[in-house]
């Protein structure tokens, strides 16, 4: 409708013909500059509007540092801190709006496939408030943990140190199937604030070739597959392993790479953020701010949020290892 929301979807076999291929940038540009063309301009329309639903329906949005590797003009490799554009925001809201309306379909239908994860626990968002108190940031008692996460932006020490703890509170997702109309009991993606479906990526993603088989079938006044019903069971499993190799090979290239970088600069000495201190496990996590590098050293002496000055001491990429050690 005119704010944004959902009042009907339905899935059907189509063939589509691409006319354009756009980096980011190039979409950014041409709805800043007007050229868009009706279909790409009104992106801003529906992601505007998808973006203040989400707010109001108290979804989490964490705007987490992230590493990107990205290839120099002289085909070597480099690390970048990955820095989003708002179109993206725009387009993410889409693939969030289709998963929601797969959700609805799904449920109605009796029968699908959900994504999930559960609300975090009281203790662990106290944990989060804590951090914040202990890094001198402001987060009043009638702020929600969604409310104020998603205006955070690591751009201090200690906002980028708090968000990498706020992260805490989105662990625990993973896929529940059902059969039959009966729908699981906790059915809901807590950081989406509503109950949601992976369906977006069929080429890449194994259960999504799966719900959309069921979507599609609801739809249509079908009966869904049988083989893709009978997948059900197995699928949350089957994902789950797939995502840890997914997250394994991500961090296995970023190593690489960090390793790779950081070879000619062993003995060079580097600002950093520190991040995360896990006193438990004896070991803490720092941001250095060029190159983009997370690092690894040992908790003993380290205070979440504070900079420090950190030494390399090895790289080495045929072990994807980098060392560093506090100097001074």
């Amino acid at each position: 409708d005119e704010t944004g929301e959902i009042l009907d979807a339905h899935l059907e076999r189509a063939r589509v013909t691409n006319r354009a291929q756009l980096t980011y940038a190039e979409a950014q540009h041409q709805i800043d500059d007007r050229t868009a063309s009706p279909s790409l301009a009104l992106l801003r329309t529906i992601g505007e509007q998808r973006l203040a639903l989400e707010r109001e329906r108290g979804a989490v949005s964490l705007a987490l540092a992230s590493q990107e590797v990205v290839r120099a003009d002289d085909g070597t490799f480099d690390l970048e801190y990955d820095e989003s554009l708002i179109v993206e925001d725009w387009n993410a809201q889409i693939s969030l709006l289709t998963g929601i309306a797969a959700s609805r379909i799904m449920i109605d239908a009796g029968v699908g496939l959900l994504r999930t994860l559960p609300v975090p626990e009281n203790r662990t968002v106290d944990k989060i408030r804590r951090t914040a108190r202990a890094l001198g940031i402001e987060w009043p008692d009638d702020v929600t943990y969604a409310q104020r996460v998603r205006e955070l932006r690591p751009d201090t020490p200690p906002r980028a140190a708090l968000l990498s703890q706020a992260a805490r509170g989105l662990r625990g997702a993973g896929y529940v199937s059902f059969t039959d109309h009966d729908t699981p009991s906790d059915p809901l993606h807590s950081a989406i604030a509503s109950t949601y479906a992976h369906v977006t990526a069929p080429l890449r993603r194994l259960c999504d070739r799966f719900g959309n088989e069921i979507v599609v079938a609801h739809c249509a006044d079908r009966e869904p597959p049988s083989w893709a019903v009978e997948a059900l069971d197995e699928l949350p499993k089957l994902m789950g392993a797939a995502s840890q190799r997914d997250r394994n090979l991500e961090r296995a290239f970023v190593d690489y790479v960090e390793a790779v970088v950081l070879v000619p600069k062993i003995g060079h000495e580097f600002r950093a953020v520190v991040t995360d201190v896990d006193n438990d496990r004896g070991r803490g996590r720092v941001q250095l701010q060029d190159p983009a590098v997370v690092a690894r050293l040992p908790a003993e002496g380290l205070t979440l949020g504070s900079e420090i000055t950190v030494r390399l001491d090895e790289a080495n990429p045929e072990e994807r290892l980098v060392r560093f050690s506090v100097s001074g």
